[in-house]
């Protein structure tokens, strides 16, 4: 066709095109320069070029095409995303969301689960947490399926909560990474998250029923400790705090069921024997009681009283 019609535009970019999704870059610019020559006002070519040069991670120069690009053509979305995608890279967030949002504003249609992935990054660099959210909200609402939406949406949601409301913001998490697991068990990067925000959760409840048991509030307590167990069954503190829970509410048998648990856990836990021995106590059974004490006192002298 060239041979024919060596001035042919169309064939030029069409050109550029099959060089560019064959990686042969060099010469896929050759190709849109030379639109250029022909057409300097074509506003595709630029687009062309940016996209290149934003592949080849020459960012300033994507940016320079991008922006003749809307120069010639101020209402193409497309051209907006590309140059939001670039600023994004570049760190530069705020730029980076002034053109998502131009793109959709130019075409409320213009929604796909690219552009809604990297709004939502780019809000949670800057720490538009809420934001961020309902971006990823409106990725899983075109693919609910889409794992790393839930991963980075987990995320947020634990950055969330170390500012406010912690126990919904890390609950949320903790759920956004157990989709995670369900839908691709071998995304590693999960279970350092998942672990960190129980960690979370856990000192959150403990906390929670500290404070109801300093408030003899015992059922609220009992209630906040086995929150704790739930999220992780091995928090010896969490069932002796239970036991004083259940002392407070006379019920020593569940006492002495809560202090066992601790003592499984931690076999030198001195306060455990201790408030078991007293438990022991109150139902009769001496022997046993004393021998708890001992046990208390051989492991912390401050007990032995």
């Amino acid at each position: 066709m060239l041979e024919l019609d060596p001035n042919n535009v169309e064939a030029y970019n069409n050109m550029g095109l099959i060089h560019d999704k064959l990686s042969q870059y060099s010469l896929a610019l050759q190709n849109y320069r030379l639109v250029l020559e022909l057409d300097p006002k074509n506003a595709e070519a630029y687009n062309n070029m940016g996209l290149i040069y934003s592949r080849q991670h020459q960012y300033q120069q994507a940016i320079i095409n991008f922006f003749h690009s809307i120069e010639l053509d101020p209402n193409n979305a497309i051209v907006y995303y590309n140059r939001g995608n670039v600023y994004k890279e570049l760190g530069q967030y705020r730029h980076a969301l002034e053109n998502y949002d131009r793109a959709i504003a130019l075409d409320s249609s213009f929604s796909s689960v690219e552009l809604f992935h990297s709004r939502g990054l780019s809000n949670d660099f800057l720490g538009r947490y809420r934001q961020a959210i309902e971006d990823y909200n409106k990725v899983l609402g075109l693919k609910p399926t889409d794992v790393p939406a839930y991963f980075k949406r987990g995320t947020v949601y634990q950055s969330l909560g170390t500012n406010q409301d912690p126990m919904v913001n890390y609950g949320n998490a903790l759920k956004d990474y157990d989709k995670v697991i369900t839908l691709d068990p071998n995304y590693l990067a999960v279970y350092a998250r998942k672990e960190a925000v129980v960690g979370l959760l856990v000192e959150e409840y403990y906390l929670i029923g500290v404070s109801h048991l300093d408030g003899l509030e015992y059922n609220h307590a009992i209630g906040a400790f086995n929150r704790v167990i739930e999220l992780t069954a091995i928090d010896a503190r969490a069932y002796v705090k239970m036991g004083v829970a259940y002392q407070g509410l006379i019920d020593h048998v569940q006492a002495i069921a809560s202090y066992d648990k601790a003592i499984s856990l931690d076999q030198d836990y001195a306060l455990a024997f201790k408030n078991r021995g007293v438990s022991l106590e109150a139902i009769g059974q001496a022997e046993e009681a004393a021998s708890d004490y001992r046990r208390a006192c051989a492991l912390d002298i401050a007990l032995c009283n």
